[in-house]
């Protein structure tokens, strides 16, 4: 089981028993370094709330997510995660639906942990669990992918979804021969959503950066059409993206006139075997 190393000091972090009881509700180190469990399941390891998705943009994402629109994303993820076993990172987990869905799917083959820079989202990802799995047998945290809060050669697994990079962190923690699944959007992903909102929208970018310390295995690639008959399901998927950033509020307002929506999805999912 992966265990979280202190932030401070980088020793390991363990729970504390009182007289053979269960685990207190803190993590602690040998040097007393103490982090605590909030209600809600999730400890934060970055010694502040983060920054990273807002509340706002999580609870819309969960609101699209539900729905099943990028359910092919969650089935090839599984899929691709069925030969493995063992302990699985999910590195910028976000609220928690493509890990919720592969436990449900794959029989909770794995211990599996979930990190985010946004402690929001890790309390929203730790509530797709039980009480009494969290903590247990999953474990989240709000913890930079920069600085992943784990020992070297702790997972057998790591996935990053539409997340940020960090190969070395990466690396750093799988066993040798771990899988590392990474998921980039495709040139036309949302492209009838850009298309709506920006009077000259722009691809995305699918150059892949070098991996060292990976070999690539091979890069799936699914994508299919979306059409979007409820305005809500609309707002949510424009409000779960950085364009909602990054688009001026009269731009963003072209949404409200709309009654359907077609979108392209698009989506790699490329494997990568640590050397």
């Amino acid at each position: 089981m992966a265990v979280f190393i202190c932030p401070i000091c980088f020793r390991p972090l363990c729970r504390r028993k009182e007289s053979g009881g269960p685990p207190t509700g803190s993590f602690y180190c040998e040097n007393n370094h103490c982090f605590d469990v909030s209600s809600k399941g999730a400890v934060n390891l970055l010694g502040r709330r983060g920054h990273g998705d807002s509340r706002e943009m999580l609870r819309s994402r969960r609101a699209f997510l539900e729905n099943g629109y990028y359910l092919p994303l969650a089935k090839a993820l599984a899929a691709a995660l069925a030969g493995n076993g063992g302990e699985l990172l999910d590195a910028g987990c976000g609220e928690g639906y493509y890990s919720k869905y592969i436990d449900s799917d794959l029989g909770e083959r794995f211990h599996i942990s979930l990190v985010d820079v946004s402690a929001d989202a890790a309390e929203m990802a730790a509530g797709r669990w039980l009480p009494n799995q969290r903590m247990n047998r999953i474990f989240c945290a709000a913890a930079s992918v920069n600085a992943l809060p784990f020992a070297d050669n702790s997972f057998s697994a790591v996935m990053s979804v539409f997340a940020p990079l960090a190969a070395a962190e990466f690396s750093r923690v799988l066993i040798p021969g771990g899988l590392l699944i990474r998921v980039t959007p495709t040139a036309r992903h949302l492209w009838g959503l850009k298309s709506e909102v920006y009077e000259k929208p722009y691809e995305n970018d699918e150059t892949r950066p070098p991996m060292p310390g990976f070999t690539h295995e091979k890069t799936e690639r699914i994508e299919y059409n979306l059409t979007l008959s409820d305005k809500s399901d609309i707002r949510a998927l424009f409000d779960m993206t950085p364009y909602s950033h990054k688009t001026s509020r009269e731009d963003a307002k072209k949404l409200d006139s709309l009654e359907s929506l077609s979108t392209e999805a698009g989506f790699d999912i490329s494997c990568y075997r640590r050397i």
